[in-house]
């Protein structure tokens, strides 16, 4: 998922939300990563979200990725 953060575009990794790897040109598609990521766009896209960060982890993860949770989605 990417998010408008301050005026930029971030990739965010989503805490509690299973998306199984999709993009990796190393790797086949992972079992029900297609439905996965079709569900999290529904949910999700065009929506004003707030995220939460867990202070137990770090802010960011693999590949410059924000982690945190979606606590809320708003349509616009």
């Amino acid at each position: 998922m990417r998010v408008l953060v301050d005026g930029s575009s971030r990739s965010v990794r989503l805490v509690g939300i299973d998306t199984p790897e999709t993009k990796d040109p190393r790797k086949p598609v992972q079992c029900f990563g297609d439905q996965a990521s079709a569900r999290a766009h529904e949910l999700l896209d065009d929506q004003r979200v707030w995220l939460e960060f867990d202070p137990t982890q770090g802010r960011e993860v693999r590949y410059g990725r924000l982690l945190a949770y979606v606590c809320s989605a708003i349509r616009r």
